[in-house]
Order: C-alpha cells, then structure tokens, then sequence
C-alpha cells in the first residue's frame, strides 16, 4: 500500500525520478488553466468582433503560450522534486538521485516491443519498480537455494553460487564470442589454460589454478593462427 508521500513521488515525470502516474484531481484543474490561457487570444478576437484575422499571428501566440505553460510546469515539477527530495528517508533520497541521472529512467518510457526485449511481464514490472525506490521486493525467499544464505536483493546479485554474478558474465562472454564469430575468427569459450611451472604474476587475482580457464580464445585475431585469450 503506498503512503501519500508514495504517491507523490510516482506522480513525477520519470525524467525527474518518478512513474508518470499523475493525478486526476489535480492535473484536471491545472489543464483547465492551460486551456483559458492559451485559448484566451482567441477569445479576445471573438468577443471583439473582430472581421480580419491574422492565422500567423495567432498562431504565433498561441505557440509562445504553449511554450511558456511547459517551462513553468517543468520549473514546477523540478521544485516538486526538490521538496520531495529534501523530506524523503535516506535510501529513497539516494534511489530519487539515481533515477534523475541521464538514461536511468529509459525503461520507463520505452515501448513495448518484443522484437527490441522492451516487453516487461508483469513481475519483472513489478520487481523493477520496487528495485527503482529501493523497496524491499516482494516474495523474496528466506534462503539462498544455492547457498542457503540470509537472501537479499543484494545477496542476488553478490552469489557467486545461486546468484546473477554468473549470469551476468557469462551473458557479457557470449557477446564477446558472438561478435568475433561473426567476424570470421574460430571462436572457443571457456577454454582451458597451460599449468603454470613456477610463472610469476604482477596482480594478485590471477587465476593460477590447475583448472584455470579464459572467457574467449580467438584464433586469428591479431595475425593469421595467432591466438588471443581473452578474460
């Protein structure tokens, strides 16, 4: 159930951190005013009598009105968005900056196509919503199925075992490997490493295992047979 202070915030434009949800009760009046404005011009013509009438003219004026309602919504809204900000706890302060960044909020508005995977079904919707406030998300399990840790939104994407840390990269390796396919190179993913004999390394994250494995090996990449081991 959402609070009135909710409410508010999802009633913002998503361009300014919110969902785009307005409210009836009061945008009603606001577009009431809008509308006496702009069409004021040509009732001042009407109620004038007036024969000749200038379209250009008009038009002219009703443009620089248009214009003028849009940059006093918006100055509006981004003062909304301000006073929001300043009363809102903690972690939603944070989750309003980061949804206001360039891009964060693209989802939002896209349309819905399948042929682009902008198709969202109802709980990926619902999950990314409440992700976007910094909600807890509903229907989590108790447990990790992979590690039977405390489970999180954060555990989710921290699991090295049962979490997306390894989808992710995978998903990431994949594309690597579908490009240089594409490319014409002879293409093997996961590829097992030489046992190292005693080889230093300059970082400590280097894998020196036995089994160690690269994400993408690439024959031909650099010059003819040439191998390139990608990680």
């Amino acid at each position: 159930m959402l609070t009135k202070f909710e409410r508010e915030v999802l009633s913002l434009p998503a361009r300014l951190g919110g969902l785009g949800i307005s409210k009836p009760h009061i945008v009603s009046i606001d577009a009431h005013e809008h509308s006496m404005k702009v069409s004021a011009p040509l009732i001042k013509l009407i109620l004038r009598q007036e024969l000749e009438l200038d379209p250009k003219e008009l038009s002219a004026q009703v443009t620089h009105l248009r214009a003028q309602i849009e940059e006093d919504a918006e100055k509006m809204q981004a003062l909304k968005l301000k006073e929001l900000a300043e009363r809102a706890p903690a972690e939603l302060k944070l989750a309003l900056k980061t949804t206001v960044e360039k891009g964060a909020s693209s989802w939002v508005t896209a349309t819905p196509l399948y042929d682009h995977g902008t198709v969202l079904h109802k709980g990926d919707f619902v999950d990314a919503v409440y992700m976007r406030y910094g909600w807890t998300l509903p229907d989590l399990p108790i447990k990790c199925s992979g590690c039977q840790c405390a489970y999180t939104l954060q555990h989710a994407l921290e699991c090295k075992v049962g979490g997306f840390r390894t989808i992710q990269h995978n998903e990431v390796r994949d594309v690597f490997a579908q490009v240089f396919r594409d490319a014409g190179h002879t293409v093997e993913t996961e590829p097992p490493l030489q046992k190292l004999t005693g080889e230093g390394f300059e970082y400590l994250s280097a894998n020196k295992e036995d089994d160690a494995r690269s994400d993408v090996k690439v024959t031909g990449f650099w010059r003819n047979k040439r191998t390139l081991i990608s990680r």
